[in-house]
């Protein structure tokens, strides 16, 4: 019986009718008798269902599935070889360029004491007295007429063996890993 069913019985039954707040016992409701009480009983065993054990097959490893992880494998550590001359590269660009700096400005510095050293006016004394050097006349002067267009030539690189590119870029990345190890 369900639950909805058992309330609509128990509202009619007079045993189960309060007068009010206070609820009556039910064996003396209206001078009924009391109604037999059944002893309490345990209620049954139950079984439970037997426990399944899951028992693990033993997976066959794909000849295949090794060769792609071997090959992953190999590709991360040329790409973190990679990595590694990348950064070294960087280091040393970045020390060159500090070197260039500091060159460029001791060039600077020695261009401007050159040129402050120089005398215009003694240069041309020399030049006029013991070399002999005159200053040119308006017939010696030549004028020359470059108004033509410019023309440039584009030259194409020809096409190579892609396939070819690409077993030459593994040699020479695991040349320079090899390289790199040794410390050469």
């Amino acid at each position: 019986m369900k639950m909805a069913d058992t309330r609509r019985d128990s509202r009619n039954d007079p045993r189960y009718r309060a007068n009010g707040s206070a609820a009556y016992d039910v064996g003396y409701v209206r001078g009924a008798a009391a109604p037999e009480l059944q002893p309490n009983r345990l209620p049954e065993e139950q079984r439970r269902p037997a426990r399944r054990v899951r028992v693990r097959q033993k997976t066959a490893v794909a000849p295949f599935a090794v060769f792609g992880v071997l090959a992953a494998a190999c590709m991360l550590v040329l790409v973190i070889f990679g990595y590694v001359q990348l950064y070294e590269a960087t280091s040393d660009a970045a020390a060159l360029q500090t070197q260039y700096t500091a060159l460029d400005t001791s060039n600077q510095t020695l261009r401007s004491r050159y040129e402050g050293s120089i005398n215009l006016s003694a240069v041309e004394e020399k030049a006029t007295t013991q070399l002999g050097m005159t200053k040119p006349s308006g017939s010696q002067i030549v004028s020359l007429n470059l108004s033509g267009q410019d023309r440039a030539e584009i030259l194409t690189a020809k096409a190579e063996n892609p396939a070819k590119d690409v077993i030459e870029a593994i040699r020479s990345s695991i040349s320079s890993m090899v390289a790199y190890l040794s410390g050469k």
